[in-house]
């Protein structure tokens, strides 16, 4: 298996975007809650933004949106840092990754990504999961720092989603994750 991290980011696309994350001031989740429409299992990746943004309501975090296309028509009143419709190519979206705390994301290219920029991940997976992500573990061999946040039963996203909170209040308050 690879070594993480095995994808770097060219220091001028990362200098390129030091002053655009600056002005999301704390610690920086990046979101990924929409796969590809035309994906034959599309439907079943997602528990959409809302509940995405529910499970982390009232978490001081700044929210950056890593989502390319968008299905859902807009966040409404959220507070999300949307610098994607600048976004040129992956190296734009790499740079941005390098520099968030953590990414939030279902199973998307977006989350190998950050895998292979060895940056923490919260992967959201439907059950059954992609046979990659295997069965029954929360760690992966491909991505050290991934957290798979599983669905106990098809469609039910209530515990990968306070299993997110769980992560992230356990991230902003600098505590390890126990086995």
């Amino acid at each position: 298996l690879p070594r993480t991290p095995y994808l770097t980011v060219p220091a001028a696309a990362q200098e390129a975007w030091r002053s655009r994350l600056a002005e999301a001031a704390g610690f920086k989740v990046g979101l990924v809650w929409l796969g590809n429409p035309l994906h034959w299992d599309d439907h079943r990746r997602s528990p959409g933004l809302a509940a995405l943004l529910r499970a982390m309501q009232g978490l001081p975090v700044q929210l950056v949106s890593l989502q390319k296309e968008r299905a859902e028509g807009g966040v409404g009143a959220v507070a999300l840092h949307d610098w994607m419709g600048e976004v040129q190519d992956f190296t734009d979206t790499a740079a941005i990754v390098a520099g968030l705390d953590a990414v939030v994301s279902i199973d998307s290219s977006v989350a190998h990504l950050a895998g292979a920029l060895d940056r923490p991940v919260c992967l959201l997976l439907p059950e059954p999961a992609e046979w990659r992500w295997l069965r029954g573990v929360d760690r992966t061999e491909w991505y050290p720092r991934h957290r798979l946040l599983r669905q106990a039963r098809p469609g039910d996203w209530t515990e990968p989603l306070r299993q997110l909170r769980e992560e992230l209040s356990r991230a902003l308050a600098g505590r390890p994750r126990t086995p």
